[in-house]
């Protein structure tokens, strides 16, 4: 599984992730720092990917839909059915998708990650 975003936010969310559930195997980071070209941020995601992948694939969790790192995350999987791309990435997404990611398959994976960053999303206060 690999997150990626702009700035360090994907960083922020593994290790807070790894706070609660505890270390997490086969998981990365790759931010998109200020400054760097798409070229070089294409190369490092490969790195990235490459990196962690196993016979199940890659989930790929993006931050902002449009967004540079979505964008280099749909053409890696537009290469290769072993990738899976997701955007929206939040921390009840990852923690789901991290707690739950033995014995399913990608595509599984991916709607679940889906679902539950849409689930982790509500209102608390009412009123004005």
């Amino acid at each position: 599984m690999v997150v990626a975003s702009h700035g360090g936010l994907c960083r922020e969310l593994l290790i807070t992730a790894e706070m609660i559930l505890g270390p997490a195997a086969q998981t990365a980071a790759a931010p998109l720092a200020t400054g760097v070209s798409l070229q070089d941020f294409a190369a490092q995601l490969r790195q990235v990917v490459a990196a962690v992948q196993q016979e199940a694939g890659v989930l790929l969790l993006a931050d902002l839909a449009g967004g540079t790192p979505c964008n280099v995350a749909a053409v890696l999987a537009a290469q290769s059915e072993e990738i899976k791309v997701v955007t929206g990435v939040n921390l009840p997404m990852l923690l789901e998708v991290l707690s739950r990611r033995e014995g399913l398959s990608l595509e599984e994976l991916a709607g679940i990650g889906a679902t539950a960053g849409q689930g982790g999303i509500c209102r608390v206060s009412t009123g004005n």
